[in-house]
């Protein structure tokens, strides 16, 4: 029940946009008043699926930043000192063990089949780069076009975001669109509507 789209534009900032939709226990629909995207330190997030781990990532989730080496100087550097050679090697030798360790501290981690398991889908956001930890943890970055669309609501998003982005329209506008199509056409996604990106601060709300 939700809608969380990442966007990279042509300027190196990546674009994120969310609804507001929850679910309860008996399958009802509401609105929620906690922000599925948001920044943190030098990330942006966006969370599809459990609050919990929505609200532990916002005020419990420190990782180490991100670092890449110099091949001159490799052999001066370690893991242990925070350097990787790719922001790929980054997130699977580094961020997301720290997030294994953060969500099992927590109790929000199963084990099925011998393979962890969180109740989301997390959308991260770094020095330009996108990626999406799944919910076996496994990391991927998105296609060609730049973008990534999770969520129910996904689907007309995608079409929206399928057609602006090679009709080079304003980022900002995609978003916005992205998110009324999915809105419309979607029964399980609900507003308000909100756009972050890295260029500043500012929390854009579209009714």
């Amino acid at each position: 029940m939700t809608i969380i789209i990442a966007l990279l534009d042509s300027d190196n900032v990546v674009h994120m946009g969310a609804d507001s939709s929850a679910s309860n226990d008996t399958d009802s629909m509401e609105t929620c008043e906690n922000e599925k995207i948001f920044h943190k330190n030098s990330f942006m997030f966006g969370v599809c699926g459990s609050f919990r781990i929505m609200n532990l990532l916002r005020y419990a989730f420190n990782p180490q930043e991100f670092n890449v080496y110099d091949e001159k100087l490799w052999y001066e550097y370690s893991y242990d000192n925070g350097f990787y050679s790719s922001p790929m090697e980054y997130m699977v030798q580094s961020f997301v063990p720290q997030l294994i360790k953060c969500l099992k501290k927590n109790g929000v981690i199963e084990k099925e089949n011998s393979v962890l398991k969180m109740d989301a889908s997390i959308v991260v956001s770094f020095k330009s780069y996108i990626f999406v930890i799944d919910g076996d943890f496994q990391v991927r970055m998105p296609p060609n076009e730049n973008f990534i669309v999770l969520g129910s609501g996904s689907e007309p998003a995608r079409g929206s975001l399928y057609t602006s982005y090679y009709n080079n329209e304003n980022s900002f506008k995609s978003i916005e669109t992205a998110l009324l199509a999915s809105k419309e056409y979607s029964k399980t996604v609900k507003g308000p509507l909100y756009h972050i990106s890295s260029a500043d601060d500012i929390f854009h709300v579209f009714i």
